[in-house]
């Protein structure tokens, strides 16, 4: 696979010398920061300073005719988080990959990415890579919010995924994720497939989605799997978004995830709304819930509502102050954070 990558990226890179194509080439970056206090009913307070999103990457193409090829790279920074924050370190190579797009045909893809099924999870959630994220209720310094699964943190270390054209609002992917590591029998590859609609909606300006993705693991090849050893199991997120333009949205994600090692499946449901109150400013809540989690200390069940308000102080640069409550109903458990933060943005094309 990487030799693949490898020597795609080469022809990508000599395309222009060679068939006089256009060409671009933009290098991009995000900073997110926050400060943030965590309560928990059983183990006390912590005041946290956390890197919510610290990665830059460099994206290329190169077009001729109905083609356009391209390579994506994208690399996190280690994670710079006091003593209290559950995170480690962010993914070191976040995404490494490339591909062509074929007015006709379609995009095929090759490499390490971020799972569809991710991308159709994070696209609702407004507090994603925020002071007060956290799959369990606990405090976590970057991706996704309580009531989403975390495959919606997810990426898959190799795949081979296709994205189809838009057929009237229509299309759909597949992918496979091949286990780079199987040696015998007892290794399965992963498999993903999706559809979705996009449309109008109801009024004129105004966007719909609706969608299905799901994931069949069997290998360590998918990151994000919420189950024990040995992994392997499925996940199906059926979801809707709906945005007025320049107003308001709401979306809605449920996921039934089934895991090999535990006896029934896990239930996320998420709902998300913003409403922008000025251009510049724009209001977010959510609330989660989850059901069916593993049993005992590490149990999880219940349900938590988010709200935030983020304010835009110039292109690239935008602050937030956010508040989370969950109750973890099993456990007999309350969490509660706050946080205030900045994320810094840049795009520069080369």
């Amino acid at each position: 696979m990487n030799k693949l990558i490898s020597l795609a990226g080469l022809a990508l890179a000599t395309a222009g010398a060679a068939h006089a194509v256009e060409t671009d080439v933009t290098l991009s970056g995000t900073y997110g920061g926050s400060l943030t206090q965590y309560d928990n009913t059983t183990n006390g307070s912590d005041l946290d300073y956390n890197n919510n999103a610290y990665y830059y990457g460099i994206f290329a193409t190169a077009t001729e005719g109905d083609i356009q090829a391209f390579f994506n790279y994208e690399r996190g920074t280690p994670n710079n988080n006091s003593a209290g924050s559950t995170d480690s370190s962010n993914e070191i190579t976040r995404e490494l990959y490339v591909g062509a797009t074929h007015a006709r045909f379609g995009t095929l893809m090759i490499g390490r990415m971020a799972t569809e099924y991710r991308i159709a999870g994070q696209k609702l959630d407004p507090f994603y890579d925020t002071g007060v994220v956290g799959i369990t209720g606990a405090q976590r310094s970057e991706g996704a919010n309580y009531g989403l699964s975390n495959l919606t943190n997810g990426y898959a270390q190799s795949s081979v995924n296709y994205r189809s054209l838009n057929y009237n609002g229509f299309s759909f992917n597949v992918g496979v994720h091949p286990d780079d590591n199987a040696t015998d029998d007892t290794d399965e590859h992963d498999f993903s497939v999706g559809a979705k609609y996009v449309g109008n909606g109801l009024y004129e300006g105004h966007g719909f989605e609706a969608g299905v993705q799901y994931l069949d693991i069997g290998s360590n090849n998918v990151f994000g799997l919420p189950g024990a050893a040995p992994i392997g199991g499925s996940a199906l997120r059926v979801y809707g978004l709906y945005n007025s333009g320049d107003k308001w949205s709401v979306g809605l994600s449920l996921e039934p995830v089934d895991v090999d090692a535990e006896t029934e499946k896990r239930k996320y449901a998420y709902l998300s709304g913003t409403y922008r109150i000025s251009p510049v400013t724009t209001v977010a809540a959510s609330y989660g819930m989850v059901d069916k989690s593993p049993a005992g200390a590490s149990n999880f069940d219940g349900g938590g509502a988010t709200v935030g308000i983020f304010h835009n102080v110039m292109k690239y640069m935008s602050v937030y102050a956010a508040a989370r409550y969950v109750s973890l109903d099993e456990r007999d458990v309350d969490t509660t954070t706050y946080a205030v933060g900045a994320n810094f943005s840049f795009d520069v094309e080369l």
